[in-house]
């Protein structure tokens, strides 16, 4: 038996999403973007979407958070540490 439900799986990379970027996601499943972030987690939740989109969504931003990170801290930056 796993530890936590699909359901609570789902609730948590939902909740680590920030509000501006889960109203993006919310625009990307054609679910309201308004209210609050556990508003639109639930209609998100009720809508019963793909897991792949909210993952794929999710990968995307950590990439270019990667990305940003790469672009303000030079090698030589790294390599003082």
């Amino acid at each position: 038996m796993p530890l936590l439900s699909q359901r609570e799986v789902l609730n948590l990379k939902l909740s680590c999403i920030p509000l501006p970027q889960l109203r993006m996601l919310a625009l990307d499943l054609c679910v309201s973007n308004k209210g609050k972030a556990t508003d639109i987690i639930k209609r998100i939740w009720e809508s019963q979407p793909d897991e792949q989109i909210i993952n794929e969504f999710i990968k995307k931003r950590y990439a270019e958070k990667i990305q940003e990170r790469r672009e303000n801290i030079s090698d030589e930056d790294l390599k003082k540490s």
